[in-house]
């Protein structure tokens, strides 16, 4: 269904030196997001929200596959338990709770 223009997943969130986070193709190393602890309007965002984004983001190719999973069976009326502990599983990593 996805004909996802983005940097292929699965990513990962590393600390940076100046950019606090980057996001990188967990195959490649290619970085395919950079998070600053300072925004555009000069304010410091705190360095545990920063890694919360971080994490969030690293996690958005899987959570897309794993919506579009979903979709498809919910249409089929076929979701399945094992869909359903994925996603759960999918859910605690982006919020870094595994």
């Amino acid at each position: 269904m996805s004909d996802a223009k983005h940097t292929p997943g699965p990513w990962r969130a590393q600390s940076g030196f100046l950019t606090v986070f980057t996001i990188t193709d967990s195959a490649t190393n290619a970085v395919a997001a950079a998070l600053s602890l300072e925004n555009t309007g000069g304010s410091i965002v705190p360095h545990s929200e920063a890694e919360a984004n971080a994490r969030l983001i690293a996690k958005s190719p899987e959570l897309l596959a794993m919506l579009e999973r979903l979709r498809t069976a919910i249409i089929y009326g076929k979701v399945a338990t094992e869909d359903l502990d994925a996603a759960d599983t999918l859910i605690a990593e982006a919020r870094g709770e595994s």
